[in-house]
């Protein structure tokens, strides 16, 4: 059989159109399960500079502020029974919830109950006020603060 063999000619022009036709066949078939799998990039959460004030009555050692296991604001209360600045918090919008884990040490053993408040300000919306207070007794709170708009 030669080259010029019909059976040859359409043997080899089969083959070539296979060969050529196999990369189509892989990119028609769309992505694979693996790869329809992989994570995406999570979007970052915006977060704005947000005035946030602290009262408490008798002065705490330390005040520390963490919201989702980050440390916001580690303080040391003077005696002036506030503090005021801006904490780098999400956006806030109507109808959202912010929850701070908030830890504060007194010293010794106070024989009174302690209160903390935290005020929240955000930009066009009114502010929000969460109030919580340790046991007689007790030198750290660790407690959780809900605010909601």
């Amino acid at each position: 059989m030669t080259m010029n063999h019909p059976i040859a000619v359409i043997g080899y022009t089969l083959l070539g159109v296979m060969a050529a036709g196999a990369p189509l066949i892989y990119f028609a078939k769309g992505p694979t399960p693996e790869a329809e799998q992989k994570p995406t990039d999570v979007p970052r959460e915006i977060t704005a500079p947000t005035p946030v004030l602290v009262r408490y009555a008798d002065q705490p050692v330390e005040i520390c502020i963490r919201r989702t296991g980050k440390e916001l604001l580690r303080l040391k209360p003077d005696r002036s029974g506030t503090w005021y600045g801006t904490l780098s918090l999400p956006v806030i919008s109507p109808g959202r919830t912010l929850e701070l884990e908030v830890q504060t040490r007194w010293p010794g053993a106070p024989t009174t109950n302690q209160a903390v408040t935290l005020e929240i300000m955000p930009a066009g919306l009114r502010t929000s006020a969460d109030t919580q207070w340790s046991h007689s007794g007790e030198s750290e709170l660790h407690t959780t603060f809900i605010f909601r708009w």
